[in-house]
């Protein structure tokens, strides 16, 4: 029952994995709404117990992402993260998890490297659409096209790429500059004109 694994009782039956998800999350707002440390170990325990019984769900080590990060467990976050082996397209959805919690608990680096790894994605999108284009094209499949098309718009118009452009740029600013000649040359970049732009920003999408 819910009431047995929110107290973290052991059962002689297997309990599945939504209810211990739904337990946790239960566990993560007492938390959020209490204060009490006790919900936040209770709601870890939870989540690990059924990672040892289910090491394959990724849903309970995304939880446990956001439970470690909310309590600025930057580097456990980020442990966990590179077991789910998250690249490529998953970065648009699941890269925004993490950057966030590794500099809200002093992990700039690390954080400029996983920003980085994101921004891969969106600045090679086109040159890894060409290549799916000209196969889809060769072999007569053209409705692939269409959609390959429509993805490489979803991609290239994310909201999170934006937001992960400009918080690299933030942080490098933070990290790498020494001087004033390298903040001016890192500025030189982006064009910051929101109200030129504004067509532009209208057309972002959250993809997550």
């Amino acid at each position: 029952e819910i009431a047995e694994v929110t107290g973290v009782q052991t059962c002689a039956l297997p309990i599945c994995d939504s209810y211990l998800v739904l337990a946790a999350h239960l566990l993560w707002d007492l938390w959020r709404a209490q204060g009490t440390s006790r919900y936040f170990l209770q709601a870890a325990t939870v989540l690990h117990l059924g990672m040892a019984a289910s090491p394959s769900n990724w849903q309970l080590k995304l939880l446990l992402i956001r439970l470690y990060g909310a309590a600025g467990c930057g580097s456990v976050s980020a442990g966990l993260q590179g077991d789910l082996d998250i690249k490529h397209l998953m970065l648009d959805s699941l890269g925004w998890l993490l950057p966030r919690q590794l500099w809200g608990s002093g992990h700039l680096e690390a954080a400029l490297a996983q920003l980085g790894a994101t921004l891969r994605l969106y600045h090679h999108v086109n040159k890894d659409t060409a290549d799916h284009i000209i196969t889809a094209y060769r072999s007569g499949t053209f409705y692939q096209i269409r959609d390959i098309y429509r993805l490489r718009a979803r991609i290239t118009h994310s909201h999170h790429y934006a937001t992960v452009d400009t918080e690299r740029l933030l942080l490098q600013l933070l990290t790498d500059v020494r001087e004033p000649g390298q903040a001016a040359a890192l500025l030189s970049g982006p064009e910051l004109q929101l109200g030129v732009e504004e067509a532009e920003w209208a057309r972002l999408e959250d993809n997550r």
